[in-house]
């Protein structure tokens, strides 16, 4: 099995002697014969293809070949701009899997933005990340204290009858 990432290549040695190669599915990876034994596997875009070499006999063997996005500099950089969180860039299916877990939503929002910038497709951005804790709200509350003696030596009627809310409230 060879794996080679997507715009790179990799030279493989063939153990057999061999005077064809074809590569199956050509629009996923190339091949350039180097020599008797060695061929350059050129990686196109993501997918699983064989190659298929035959000899003078008629015999065949093959090579299967998986072209994936290479997740690595995606990695490098969320590493460099996200310090000390624990978010994973991996290629899946040519896309970009970004796991782990964060304490908030503004580091999964960079992470995302990190990892567009690798791609042609955003959509192959996938987000596995876990958001730790809940969500944070913030609010602003006034208490106010009323003694009840007081209101009575004021003359004020704390009575209440009505609705609120299409309920009948009565205090």
């Amino acid at each position: 099995h060879v794996f080679v990432t997507i715009g790179s290549s990799k030279t493989i040695y063939v153990p057999k002697q061999f005077n064809k190669v074809i590569v199956v599915s050509p629009d996923i990876a190339d091949v350039l014969v180097l020599s008797q034994g060695r061929v350059q596997v050129l990686g196109k875009v993501a997918g699983d293809t064989d190659l298929v070499f035959s000899d003078d006999k008629g015999d065949t063997f093959k090579a299967v070949v998986s072209v994936a996005l290479n997740a690595k500099p995606v990695q490098d950089a969320l590493n460099r701009e996200l310090i000390d969180e624990h978010i994973t860039a991996s290629a899946v299916n040519g896309a970009i899997v970004l796991s782990g877990s964060t304490r908030d939503a503004t580091t999964v929002n960079s992470a995302l933005e990190i990892a567009r910038k690798f791609v042609k497709d955003p959509n192959s951005v996938i987000n596995q990340i876990q958001l730790l804790g809940g969500q944070q709200v913030m609010l602003k509350v006034q208490v106010a204290e009323v003694s009840r003696n007081v209101i009575k030596q004021l003359g004020m009627d704390t009575a209440f009858s009505g609705k609120l809310n299409n309920y009948s409230v009565e205090i």
